[in-house]
């Protein structure tokens, strides 16, 4: 019988699955994961551990899908890492798919990145870090991609200009997914050669693959947000995807929640994956300070600009108004005045 272990989002408890449990069978041993029970990100992978199998699926939703990820990144078996490989890089390649392949190879300002350098420099990134260092007679797919999809990695050597990426009409789509296919046939080649190596040197390979993962899942979160910059550019207000949106209800009135600040510890902390930048944990005196109960609405952000935010220093960081005074914005750059531009399509902003 196959385990199914079901973790979803901090807001879900296990209704969420509830239509989905009868359609599977009986060869399958359901498990849910309460984690709304859950407060810190650390209690959260107890939970999941108190009630995962050892051998186990994990299904998880929102949240409790990243968390499922480091959960099985954490305990890694060269098995359960190719499999988190390839649904991350796979997760990739689907965010593409509704993209022509000259969406892919635009770039709509200077910070963005078009799609298909995102698609190939996380590819780079395993090409250049674990091939080249454990692949046995290794050969690169294409020399020059050393070169085109550096980021800032300087210890590698030479970068083509960020600003430039978008002139990049070579390689093709069809060649930047030929070279995702070979290096992900070659990293799962390696991964099932390590499976029998010493405990050692298969921990150094997870750490390593763990941070391409990671670090491909950071790009996936830049390719949507160039994506939404790149499409706010045409008049033809063109839509990632065509699905409506629901009416959101309105918000509760918000409330300012006072801390009162005092010496406290900040830096990882627990099990699972962290990026260097996070460590080491160490004591920082805080501050008193309030902070709302909730996110800022649409229509308070609107009351803002109504009232002539974007025009009054004293509300912004010196970077800011730089910023705003250099761009000459008496509100934010979205395309249409009092509209916003979600991935899905250009709506009316509801005021909550």
């Amino acid at each position: 019988m196959t385990r199914l272990d079901f973790i979803p989002g901090t807001l879900c408890d296990a209704r969420m699955w509830s239509r989905l449990l009868p359609l599977l069978g009986e060869q399958y041993a359901c498990q849910h994961v309460p984690l709304h029970e859950a407060q810190t990100r650390q209690q959260m992978h107890a939970l999941i551990s108190q009630h995962s199998a050892e051998r186990a699926h994990l299904v998880a939703f929102s949240l409790g899908a990243y968390l499922a990820l480091e959960y099985a990144l954490a305990h890694p078996s060269m098995a359960a890492l190719t499999a988190c490989y390839l649904q991350v890089r796979r997760h990739t390649l689907a965010l593409a798919e509704p993209l022509s392949d000259e969406d892919c190879g635009a770039q709509s300002m200077t910070d963005a990145s078009p799609v298909k350098w995102h698609l190939a420099h996380t590819t780079w990134f395993f090409e250049t870090f674990i091939l080249e260092r454990y692949e046995p007679d290794f050969a690169p797919f294409q020399r020059a991609f050393r070169v085109l999809f550096n980021s800032y990695y300087n210890g590698i050597g030479e970068k083509h200009p960020r600003a430039q990426r978008g002139l990049l009409t070579r390689p093709s789509m069809a060649q930047v997914r030929a070279y995702r296919a070979n290096v992900d046939q070659r990293m799962q080649q390696l991964l099932a050669r390590s499976s029998t190596g010493e405990a050692a040197a298969q921990a150094e390979l997870a750490t390593l693959v763990t941070l391409g993962v990671q670090h491909e899942q950071q790009h996936q979160e830049l390719l949507l947000t160039d994506v939404k910059h790149l499409l706010a550019q045409s008049a033809l207000l063109p839509a990632y995807l065509e699905l409506a949106l629901a009416r959101a209800g309105a918000a509760p009135a918000a409330q300012w929640l006072r801390f009162d600040g005092g010496l406290t510890e900040i830096g990882f902390q627990g099990p699972g994956f962290c990026f260097d930048n996070e460590l080491p944990r160490h004591r920082q005196y805080v501050a008193p300070f309030e902070l709302a109960s909730q996110l800022v609405t649409n229509g308070e952000y609107l009351t803002f600009i109504a009232a002539g935010g974007y025009s009054q220093a004293a509300l912004w960081l010196a970077e800011g108004w730089d910023w705003v005074r250099q761009q000459q914005l008496p509100y934010p750059s979205c395309p249409r005045a009092w509209s916003h531009y979600p991935r899905t399509s250009l709506s009316k902003l509801y005021l909550l």
